[in-house]
């Protein structure tokens, strides 16, 4: 049994609404279903019998249902079952089984069977419509089908079978089975099928002949429907008499016709009382009657006669007119153009006035005029056709100036050549007509033949105080009854602004003075005006000023008087709607806003959301008389001026704010809800308000009513956005419902494609509104709208009802956008499953997707769009992404399928997706794929490069990710790959580079093919190098050096695309890679720094400053330290003026982000003060910094920081390029002369505490210009000390219970404490107090420093809180912490008996006692013998003999040991503290003040402690030498590291005078 086919993806795919990858794969598919295409609705056989089915199971109750054999019926259920049913196989067996369902599954099944015919006619019709024409893609493909299967006219005898069938067929009989309601569906059916069928005809017509015997059988049909039960009974009768008037009109036919004159009359007779046949009659009489010879005996006169009396003319107006096409389309065109025919051979052959009613006769012309072009192309040839019409009716202008404007309208509706062509006409009519009473009979001289002459000159509208139009003196005019016709030329616009001024000017009297036919004129002028308002601005610019200031003057005289004129209200609002221009906009606005007629904000709020609007003139009506009347004229004229003046960007918001708000309040949520007169009127509504919306959406983000109007909508106060989402959830099954009523598909006005205009439009404002959400983590009450679940319990989820779009086949473009916005949600709806709101539909989605995705017949838009919904939901909906995926490994293979064969770029995308968020399943898949890299990376070793940038950078990326995530251990298919890339990566280098726009890309654009070529490329490269096959040396050097140079070219051209910044990155990087740099790269960056520095680094992207400046930081760092430094010399120029640069304008952005302490001015800043530091060392110049003032910037800098404590990571940047300055001799002098004292000492002194990073290194930068310019900075020291005394004091004293910063800070202190120590006369000179306060505090932080070194225990507290370990200290191996605080507070002790030293006098000195005066030399120590401690002491102890004794034994054992990292800094704290020790014990023996006792006493003690410290000296010195010197454990000798002469003298010392 031949398998059924689906119509309608017959008519998606014959349409060309669906476009598969490939075009090969359209021919064979209709191929298929020939038989189909010619055979028609006769492919669905009837039954038989109509009795009582003996079998009660659900296929024999279907098939007796829709009179269908039961062959068929079968294959109707299973094509429904695979094509159709939205749910599971499993489901549907459920159905049949289960009786209880039947009714409502047997009314599914009898829709889809009448959906499928319905489907099939329209397939045939749009075949043979289309198989002519060239326009579309697969016009080939039919034109060779009708070749093939219609060569002996078998389409035609199909068609006509068709035809015949159902005119004759009979409807079921009404059983238990069949209802009547089931009946009259059948005839419903029927009549739309005869409609189609015809239709078909009349398109096969156009390029196939009908003969006589096919007249014959058409005859036949006609009249065989049932009044009482057919829905299209008059549409099918016109559809009749529009094909055999086309067959009649041919000249062709005409011989044909002759012979079997006898039988087509005999069928004529049949029709002669059914008056919409009455054309028919009329075309074969004229045929007759234009003939040379015509045949004796025929009855074509009866007909013509019959025919008029019949109102031939109203008939062919309504068949013009049909209710099947709304507006434009090609069969309207053909229909319109054959009564065309009809009329222009009537009115030629006789005369108009004897043709019956002249109201019919124009009637029936506009009505073709607007349906067909050509009819409207040859309306103007003179004398011929249609117009005669126009010639009459001009005639009798003004007279009838309704009905010349309603024939002016029908000839512009159809092209914009006629508009101009009408507007031209117009303004030069030979006549003017009036009634005879109107001129004064004074004036008037008769002459013979009823001519008059004008005796003076007449101004017909002279009341209205008009005087542009006038008669002049001696105008001839001829008298015609009542009326008399002038032979002057008049011009329509002005008779139009006559007209209107004469309605002013009535209206100026009140209401009651307004005359109807005045009104009714000036509303007829305004419809003109709507229509042709464009092209008379280009054509005459002056009447359409006037035009506009006069329609604005009615909208101020009736706008504001009375609800009884809305009529004319809402034609000047729609005529101003199509006057409205950017140039204009303001004035019209401005206006109309006076006139109290548009809505107004009464409190004008920043965000437009809690604005109080009055309703004005428009509110008023809608509310008291459009809503009771169903009828909304005014509303849309409202909706489309405020459309026109957001399409002109009119900057009045006074105007733009208060009627978008009355729109988004008033209009839009009640669109579904308010009372219609008629569905044309709701469509209408729906319309105009959904396209002012997108229409808004789509203007820039920065339009504040876009952004108010926006907000709105997605907080809904007010419930907004309801009836937005409600059209949007109409869903596909109503959708195609209304489609099938429609039987003109190609009629966009029709109800069918309006309502899916309206879908479309709803869903792509939503896509729009999704896309402007705010911030990530907060969901809009419209999401949330459109995320909770539906309030009837048997409605679908929004989610089911985007999803079931899919279904929609007659336009997949609605599918797509359905999809877009699913897209939107899945990426936005962070903590909304979408999984969840599918609910049990998401097994039925998952297969129709994947079934898509499988198909080689679906459109590849279609497949695309879903392509993108699951690399989003990859990320972002990995529940969705989980049931697509998992159970099999369909979803992999179509992905491969369309990735491999068909070359699809968002399946790429989706793979790259795949690898970017680490999917394993799906990698795994693709990897155990034979072949797979091969096949996916061949772009990237084709000689010729892929110009398709974007899936070279997918590429680039998924290796880079492959690589990294493997480090390197790739499997052989990709390692084979990989072997190959290296020799390809110059020629990728240079594609990459030259691929680069020249330009930038405007503001706010999404990323582009380009960048993210860059991206892949540059991770590629990285990773590459760390993980692949080794990269020659001279390709790396040629790809860091061309993108090098590129960085430089698009630098100097002034390029500021976000690119540029990605390119900096990867030159970075490269660096990184190459892990060393080289004169080339120092001199090309320095090149760059000379660009970058001359265009001014801060007008670059945040992205390219960093990347250039830690690229510059790099290479200085990585440079071999053989490098001369003379290419760095040109370095300090550009870098200078960066770093001033940035510190221009650092205030400014520090203030204005003061919230963000690692701003993007911060940090790029510090970056180049950074560099600045690395830089200056090997600067041999620094007269670039003097020449940019950039050390006064910086110390200005760094007062700015620290009074409005902020940017410290510039404060400490600052003032190390400071502190590098101070290490060079030219540097400090430079230094010297800034008076620091005045301008960083008073300030630093405030943030000791807060910021004790930036005061180290303050106290540095003071320490180490001390250091090198000595007395010249001497004074500013000093000021220094005097200004920190208490900090001093207050930073040596917490070295009792310290924390790691403390102990830090305290080393720098006591450092510049040290400096200050040499000149200890100048400063107690100038500061004698300070220096005391400072020298006791200091003696004290020694004393503490001692006590934390030799007791270990102390120091595990420090060790926990400053570096989190807390080890046993008796480990043999301390940890790293241990060892670092050690060595700091050895630098204390060092640097603090350094300090103490400077104030004792000389050792030798004091061993010679030559002239040394003991009384002025000051005594440090106490004459103490005790070990330090810290439990029990004042806050300030002093240290004794015992605290040196004791830090010089512990150094001693210290020293003993193996391996000590510190050694040379033990070695110094030991020399330091024992020539402390000697010399304070000297100048206590020396003193003559001590008496004799305290001296032997002190001599005994110091004696014996210095006595056991000599010989454990002598000790270690012994067992060194008999310790054999190949053993490494032994420790070396500490005389070997210790000063031996310093030692000798120790001994010496100890033995001469403590012994």
């Amino acid at each position: 049994m031949e398998k059924s086919k689906h119509m309608k993806t017959l008519w998606s795919i014959l349409s060309g609404t669906n476009q598969p990858f490939s075009f090969g794969v359209v021919g064979p598919f209709i191929e298929s279903a020939k038989n189909w295409l010619v055979s028609g609705i006769q492919h669905f056989r009837p039954r038989e019998e109509d009795s009582v089915p003996t079998t009660s199971d659900f296929p024999t109750i279907l098939s007796h249902s829709i009179h269908l054999k039961a062959e068929d019926t079968a294959k109707l259920i299973e094509s429904y079952k695979e094509n159709e049913y939205r749910g599971t196989a499993e489901q549907f067996e459920n159905l049949l089984k289960n009786k209880h369902f039947y009714p409502g599954l047997l009314t599914e099944l009898s829709q889809f069977y009448h959906k499928e015919r319905l489907y099939l006619l329209h397939s045939i019709e749009f075949l043979i419509k289309k198989a002519y024409n060239n326009a579309h893609p697969y016009s080939n493909i039919f034109k060779g089908f009708l070749e093939t299967y219609d060569g002996k006219s078998e389409l035609k005898k199909s068609l006509l079978a068709q035809l015949n069938l159902l005119s004759k067929g009979s409807p079921p009989q009404q059983s238990a089975i069949v209802t009547p309601a089931i009946i009259k569906s059948w005839w419903s059916l029927k009549s739309q099928e005869m409609l189609l069928v015809l239709q078909c005809l009349i398109h096969y017509s156009e390029s196939h002949d009908l003969d006589a015997e096919d007249i014959l059988e058409i005859l036949s049909t006609c009249g065989q429907l049932s009044g009482d039960l057919a829905e299209n009974l008059h549409s099918v009768c016109h559809m009749q008499t529009a094909l055999l008037v086309k067959i009649v009109q041919s000249k062709d036919n005409f011989q044909t016709l002759r012979l079997k004159n006898t039988a087509i009359e005999e069928q004529l007779e049949k029709l002669l009382n059914k008056a919409e046949y009455s054309p028919i009659l009329l075309a074969w009489m004229l045929n007759h009657y234009t003939s040379e010879n015509p045949i004796s005996g025929s009855k074509f006169q009866q007909f013509g006669k019959k025919a008029i009396e019949q109102r031939v003319l109203k008939i062919i107006g309504d068949i013009s007119s049909d209710p099947i096409f709304q507006g434009e389309s090609s069969l309207r065109e053909i229909v319109c153009r054959t009564m065309n025919h009809l009329l222009a051979v009537l009115v030629s052959c006789f005369d108009t006035e004897r043709l019956g009613n002249q109201a019919d006769l124009r009637t029936a012309t506009c009505c073709i005029l607007r349906g067909s072009s050509e009819a409207a192309k040859n309306f103007w040839l003179p004398d011929q056709g249609l117009n005669f019409v126009w010639s009459e009716t001009v005639s009798q202008f003004p007279l009838e100036i309704v009905a010349l404007l309603e024939l002016a309208k029908a000839v512009a509706h159809s092209a914009k050549e006629n508009k101009f062509k009408i507007c031209q006409e117009v303004q030069e009519l030979p006549h003017f007509m009036e009634p005879i009473e109107n001129v004064p009979e004074s004036w008037l001289k008769w002459t013979t033949a009823g001519v008059v002459v004008l005796l003076q000159t007449y101004y017909p509208y002279k009341t209205a105080g008009c005087k542009e139009i006038l008669i002049p003196r001696g105008a001839v005019g001829s008298v015609e009854g009542k009326y008399i016709r002038w032979q002057v030329k008049v011009n329509l616009y002005e008779i139009g602004l006559a007209e209107i001024k004469m309605l002013l000017q009535q209206g100026s009297f009140g209401l009651s003075a307004v005359k109807l036919d005045s009104l009714t004129r000036v509303q007829h002028v305004l419809g003109f005006l709507e229509l042709i308002f464009p092209q008379l601005e280009m054509s005459s610019p002056a009447y359409a000023e006037k035009f506009r200031h006069h329609i604005l003057s009615l909208v101020e005289r009736f706008g504001p008087l009375s609800t009884s004129t809305q009529e004319l209200v809402a034609s000047s609002l729609k005529c101003l709607a199509a006057a409205v221009t950017e140039s204009n906009a303001s004035e019209v606005a401005g206006k109309i806003f006076s006139t109290s007629i548009l809505p107004s904000v009464e409190r004008h709020l920043p965000t437009g959301v809690g604005n109080e609007i009055s309703p004005g003139v428009i509110g008023m009506v809608l509310a008291g008389t459009e809503s009771s009347q169903g009828s909304y004229p005014l509303t849309i004229a409202f909706v489309k001026l405020t459309s026109a003046f957001i399409q002109a960007n009119l900057a009045d918001e006074r105007v733009t704010i208060a009627s978008s708000l009355f729109i988004l309040r008033e209009v839009l949520p009640f669109l579904l809800t308010r009372q219609y007169v008629s569905i044309e009127q709701r469509d209408l509504m729906i319309g105009v308000t959904l396209n002012w919306l997108h229409i808004l959406l789509q203007t820039d983000s920065s339009n504040q009513v876009r952004q108010i109007c926006t907000r709105t909508l997605l907080n809904s106060p007010r419930g907004e956005a309801e009836s937005l989402v409600a059209i949007a959830a109409f869903g596909s099954s109503l959708a195609e419902m209304q489609l099938m009523k429609q039987s003109d598909w190609d009629d966009r006005d029709g109800h069918g494609l309006v309502m899916l205009r309206h879908i479309r439009l709803s869903l792509s404002i939503l896509n729009l509104l999704l896309k402007d959400r705010e911030a990530a983590g907060h969901m809009s009450p419209l999401e949330s709208l459109l995320s909770s679940p539906s309030s009837a319990p048997t409605a679908q989820h929004f989610t089911t009802v985007l999803a079931h779009y899919i279904f929609y086949r007659f336009d997949l473009r609605l599918a797509t956008l359905a999809l877009k916005v699913l897209k939107s949600c899945a990426n936005r709806w962070k903590n909304v499953s979408l999984l969840a709101c599918l609910g049990h539909d998401a097994s039925l989605i998952r297969n129709t997707w994947l079934n898509s995705l499988e198909s080689t017949l679906e459109d590849a838009g279609l497949i695309r769009t879903i392509l993108r919904l699951m690399t989003e939901s990859v990320a972002a909906q990995p529940g969705l992404m989980h049931m697509l995926v998992n159970g099999d490994d369909r979803c992999f293979r179509a992905v491969a399928r369309l990735l491999l064969e068909e070359n699809e770029l968002e399946a790429l995308e989706l793979v790259h997706q795949f690898w970017f968020q680490r999917c394993s399943p799906a990698m795994e898949y693709f990897k155990e794929r034979p072949k797979f890299w091969e096949q996916l990376c061949q772009p990237l070793h084709s000689a010729e490069k892929n110009p398709e940038v974007k899936r070279i950078a997918l590429l680039f990326q998924i290796l880079a990710i492959e690589l990294y995530n493997t480090c390197g251990k790739v499997n052989s298919e990709l390692q084979a790959v990989l072997n190959q890339l290296p020799s390809h990566l110059a020629d990728w280098s240079d594609l990459v580079l030259k691929s680069l726009p020249a330009s930038s890309p405007p503001a706010g654009q999404e990323k582009t093919g380009v960048e993210l070529l860059l991206s892949g490329w540059s991770d590629f490269l990285v990773m590459l190098a760390h993980y692949g096959p080794e990269i020659d040396a001279g390709t790396r050097s040629k790809i860091s050096t061309d993108v090098l140079e590129a960085l430089i070219e698009r630098a100097e051209s002034g390029h500021r695309s976000p690119l540029l910044g990605k390119l900096a990155e990867l030159n970075w990087m490269l660096q990184l890679v190459e892990k060393k740099s080289n004169d080339r790269l120092l001199t090309n960056l320095g090149q760059l720094l000379d660009v970058i520095a001359e265009k001014e680094l801060t007008s670059f992207p945040a992205r390219f400053q960093v990347a250039v400046l830690t690229s510059a930081v790099s290479a200085l760092r990585l440079r071999s330290r053989t490098d001369k430094d003379e290419k760095l010399a040109d370095w300090i120029r550009p870098v200078s003026l960066c770093t001033h640069a940035c510190l221009i304008q650092l205030p400014q952005l520090l203030l204005a982000d003061a919230t963000n302490p690692n701003s993007r001015a911060t940090c790029i800043t510090a970056l180049c003060l950074s560099l600045l530091t690395e830089l200056i060392p090997s600067a041999i110049d620094l007269s670039a910094l003097q020449e940019t003032f950039l050390l006064q910037s910086l110390i200005s800098t760094i007062q700015f920081c620290i009074h409005h404590r902020q940017g410290w990571d510039v404060a400490e940047g600052a003032l190390s390029v400071l502190l590098a300055v101070a290490r060079t001799d030219a540097g400090s002098a430079v230094l010297t002369q800034l008076q620091l004292d005045q301008t960083l000492w008073l300030p630093l002194e405030a943030i000791f505490e807060a910021q004790p990073m930036v005061y180290r290194l303050g106290l540095q930068l003071c320490t180490t210009v001390l250091g090198r310019q000595r007395h010249f900075f001497l004074e500013q020291a000093l000021t220094l000390a005097g200004v920190h005394q208490q900090p001093f004091t207050n930073i040596l004293l917490k070295l009792r219970h310290p924390s790691k910063d403390d102990l830090i800070v305290a080393i720098d202190v006591m450092a510049l404490l040290r400096q200050l120590s040499v000149f200890q006369q100048t400063w107690r000179l100038q500061h004698s107090g300070s220096m005391q306060n400072v020298l006791q505090a200091a003696s004290s932080a020694v004393y503490f420093g001692i006590a934390h070194l030799i007791r270990a225990s102390s120091i595990t507290p420090l060790i926990s809180s400053s570096f989190g370990e807390g080890k046993d200290n008796e480990a043999a191996q301390p940890s790293a912490a241990t060892l670092e605080l050690q060595s700091q507070l050895l630098e204390l002790v060092s640097q603090g008996l350094a300090l103490l030293n400077c104030y004792n006098p000389p050792l030798a000195a004091l061993l010679t006692e030559d002239g040394i005066d003991v009384a002025k030399w000051e005594r440090h120590l106490s004459p103490s013998f005790s070990t330090p401690s810290l439990d029990h002491l004042e806050a300030s102890p002093s240290l004794s003999f015992g605290t040196l004794n004791a830090v010089a034994s512990h150094t001693l054992r210290i020293l003993s040991k193996p391996d000590q990292q510190e050694r040379n800094r033990l070695t110094l704290v030991l020399e330091q503290s024992l020539s402390l020790l000697l010399s304070q014990a000297l100048l206590y023996i020396l003193d003559p003040r001590l008496c004799p006792q305290e001296k032997q006493l002190l001599k005994r003690e110091l004696g014996a402690e210095l006595g056991s410290f000599v010989e454990s000296i002598r000790r270690q010195a012994q067992r060194g030498l008999r310790s054999p010197a190949s053993l490494s454990a032994t420790p070396r000798p500490i005389i070997s590291t210790v000063n031996q002469s310093f030692l000798k003298l120790v001994g010496h010392i100890v033995q001469r005078i403590f012994k």
